[in-house]
């Protein structure tokens, strides 16, 4: 589970793996701080969410600094891609730009299918508060998913 959330947020099989090589690591220097007031595994996933925003934000950071912008408007007519793969791309490209704690909540309820308890316990906040990063993610995603003029998707450069 931990490393099918670390895909999810990150988007690539290399960005996952390294940023549960970070995890594993960070568990390991945290493992006398465990203090079994949660699951072993929602613990270990809680890790691995924060592993994975600091990583996300460091290449967000770089994309920045090395490309001048992170994306760019393309025709979809341009992309060679089929409908589905452009629209995969549009929801993961809008997933990746909510804000850490609305992306870990998104990924865990809609990707691994946990309810909002478990999610809460994950996330090391109250059922209430996920409620809210849930709503706020979808009214986020809504808006930027919606369709695009004139043919135009978001594409990765």
């Amino acid at each position: 589970m931990a490393y099918a959330v670390a895909f999810r947020m990150m988007g690539t099989r290399e960005a996952a793996e390294e940023a549960m090589q970070t995890a594993y690591v960070d568990a390991l220097k945290g493992l006398d701080g465990f203090r079994g007031d949660a699951k072993l595994s929602t613990w270990f996933t809680r890790i691995v969410i924060n592993a994975c925003n600091r990583q996300f934000r460091t290449l967000r950071r770089l994309d920045r600094v090395i490309m001048g912008v992170d994306y760019e408007r393309v025709p979809a007519e341009e992309t060679g891609d089929d409908r589905d793969t452009l629209q995969a791309r549009r929801v993961l490209h809008a997933v990746e730009g909510l804000p850490d704690r609305q992306r870990a909540a998104v990924v865990l309820r809609y990707s691994q299918g946990l309810d909002l308890a478990q999610i809460a316990e994950t996330m090391g906040c109250s059922v209430g508060a996920v409620k809210a990063h849930l709503s706020k993610a979808v009214h986020k995603l809504q808006k930027s998913l919606a369709p695009a003029r004139g043919g135009e998707v978001i594409h990765e450069t």
